[in-house]
């Protein structure tokens, strides 16, 4: 892991964070606790099995075989695609209704 000082600041290399900071940050900007509350339970449960699955091949705590990628795509990469599906479900269910 690469650290640079300077300037009284930290720089950590991005490929080192992985997701949870990005996630974590985004999910306390939500304005209702329960609505925090939920999608921290539904991301804990999916999301690192998921990612794990399609990164590494591995289900259940065994290898498998890594799922073909058309882009590949890093795993914050993917947590960001997340967050932005929720925001667009949530404006076209406002938009329809």
């Amino acid at each position: 892991m690469d650290i640079i000082f300077c300037f009284h600041k930290v720089f950590v290399d991005p490929k080192d964070l992985k997701y949870r900071p990005f996630w974590t940050r985004w999910c306390n900007l939500r304005e209702k606790k329960e609505e925090r509350k939920c999608l921290n339970e539904l991301f804990d449960k999916f999301v690192p099995p998921l990612i794990t699955l399609i990164l590494e091949g591995v289900i259940d705590g065994k290898q498998g075989e890594k799922l073909r990628q058309i882009i590949p795509l890093t795993n914050l990469n993917m947590v960001n695609l997340l967050v932005f599906f929720y925001f667009f479900n949530k404006i076209l269910l406002l938009h329809f209704k």
